[in-house]
Protein backbone atom coordinates (compact mmCIF):
# COMPACT_ATOMS: atom_id res chain seq x y z
CA UNK A 1 0.00 0.00 0.00
CA UNK A 2 1.16 3.56 -0.74
CA UNK A 3 1.71 5.23 2.64
CA UNK A 4 2.39 8.84 1.64
CA UNK A 5 -1.10 10.26 2.28
CA UNK A 6 -0.24 11.41 5.81
CA UNK A 7 3.13 12.94 4.98
CA UNK A 8 3.48 16.73 5.25
CA UNK A 9 5.94 17.16 2.38
CA UNK A 10 4.32 18.61 -0.78
CA UNK A 11 6.62 16.40 -2.86
CA UNK A 12 5.60 13.22 -1.07
CA UNK A 13 1.95 14.29 -1.27
CA UNK A 14 2.30 14.54 -5.06
CA UNK A 15 2.99 10.78 -5.15
CA UNK A 16 0.32 9.60 -2.70
CA UNK A 17 -1.97 8.35 -5.47
CA UNK A 18 0.69 6.45 -7.45
CA UNK A 19 0.14 2.70 -7.75
CA UNK A 20 3.70 2.26 -6.43
CA UNK A 21 3.62 1.26 -2.76
CA UNK A 22 5.71 4.26 -1.70
CA UNK A 23 6.94 4.47 1.88
CA UNK A 24 8.52 7.45 3.60
CA UNK A 25 12.10 7.11 4.84
CA UNK A 26 12.02 5.78 8.40
CA UNK A 27 13.52 3.08 10.60
CA UNK A 28 10.23 1.18 10.26
CA UNK A 29 10.50 1.20 6.46
CA UNK A 30 14.07 -0.08 6.59
CA UNK A 31 12.92 -2.82 8.98
CA UNK A 32 10.14 -3.69 6.53
CA UNK A 33 12.77 -4.29 3.84
CA UNK A 34 14.69 -6.57 6.19
CA UNK A 35 11.54 -8.43 7.25
CA UNK A 36 10.42 -8.91 3.63
CA UNK A 37 13.97 -9.73 2.49
CA UNK A 38 13.72 -7.15 -0.31
CA UNK A 39 16.17 -4.49 -1.46
CA UNK A 40 15.07 -0.88 -1.22
CA UNK A 41 14.45 1.28 -4.26
CA UNK A 42 14.99 4.92 -3.31
CA UNK A 43 13.58 7.78 -5.34
CA UNK A 44 14.74 11.25 -4.29
CA UNK A 45 13.25 14.44 -5.68
CA UNK A 46 11.57 17.73 -4.89
CA UNK A 47 8.34 19.51 -5.84
CA UNK A 48 9.73 21.84 -8.50
CA UNK A 49 11.86 19.20 -10.23
CA UNK A 50 10.90 18.78 -13.91
CA UNK A 51 12.51 15.34 -14.30
CA UNK A 52 10.83 14.10 -11.12
CA UNK A 53 7.47 14.82 -12.73
CA UNK A 54 8.58 13.15 -15.97
CA UNK A 55 9.59 10.01 -14.05
CA UNK A 56 6.27 10.00 -12.23
CA UNK A 57 4.30 10.30 -15.45
CA UNK A 58 6.40 7.87 -17.51
CA UNK A 59 7.00 5.26 -14.82
CA UNK A 60 5.44 5.63 -11.37
CA UNK A 61 1.89 6.18 -12.65
CA UNK A 62 2.05 3.03 -14.82
CA UNK A 63 0.51 -0.05 -13.26
CA UNK A 64 2.87 -2.49 -15.01
CA UNK A 65 5.90 -0.58 -13.68
CA UNK A 66 4.37 -0.35 -10.20
CA UNK A 67 3.65 -4.08 -10.23
CA UNK A 68 7.34 -4.87 -10.80
CA UNK A 69 8.51 -2.32 -8.23
CA UNK A 70 6.01 -3.55 -5.63
CA UNK A 71 6.87 -7.21 -6.19
CA UNK A 72 10.64 -6.91 -5.89
CA UNK A 73 11.39 -3.81 -3.78
CA UNK A 74 10.42 -1.79 -0.76
CA UNK A 75 9.96 1.58 -2.47
CA UNK A 76 11.05 4.68 -0.58
CA UNK A 77 10.22 8.21 -1.73
CA UNK A 78 12.37 10.98 -0.25
CA UNK A 79 11.96 14.76 -0.45
CA UNK A 80 15.50 16.08 -0.90
CA UNK A 81 14.47 19.38 0.69
CA UNK A 82 13.52 17.52 3.88
CA UNK A 83 16.45 15.07 3.80
CA UNK A 84 19.45 16.74 2.10
CA UNK A 85 21.69 14.35 4.08
CA UNK A 86 20.32 11.33 2.22
CA UNK A 87 20.47 13.17 -1.12
CA UNK A 88 24.14 14.01 -0.50
CA UNK A 89 24.90 10.43 0.43
CA UNK A 90 23.25 9.21 -2.78
CA UNK A 91 25.38 11.66 -4.79
CA UNK A 92 28.56 10.43 -3.11
CA UNK A 93 27.63 6.80 -3.78
CA UNK A 94 26.96 7.45 -7.48
CA UNK A 95 30.30 9.22 -7.82
CA UNK A 96 32.06 6.34 -6.07
CA UNK A 97 30.40 3.77 -8.35
CA UNK A 98 31.44 5.50 -11.58
CA UNK A 99 32.95 8.99 -11.28
CA UNK A 100 33.37 9.23 -15.06
CA UNK A 101 29.67 8.74 -15.78
CA UNK A 102 27.80 10.48 -12.97
CA UNK A 103 24.16 11.23 -13.66
CA UNK A 104 20.77 11.12 -11.94
CA UNK A 105 19.06 8.68 -14.29
CA UNK A 106 20.45 5.37 -13.02
CA UNK A 107 17.08 4.55 -11.46
CA UNK A 108 15.21 5.37 -14.67
CA UNK A 109 17.52 3.15 -16.72
CA UNK A 110 17.22 0.35 -14.19
CA UNK A 111 13.43 0.49 -14.16
CA UNK A 112 13.18 0.57 -17.93
CA UNK A 113 15.35 -2.55 -18.06
CA UNK A 114 12.99 -4.34 -15.68
CA UNK A 115 9.82 -3.74 -17.64
CA UNK A 116 11.01 -3.91 -21.26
Amino acid sequence: MNNLANEVSPYLQQHKDNPVHWQAWSPQTLQMAIDQDKPILVSIGYSACHWCHVMEHESFEKKHVADVMNAYFVNIKIDREERPDIDSLRDMLYCAIDPSDYNHVYAASFLRGLVE
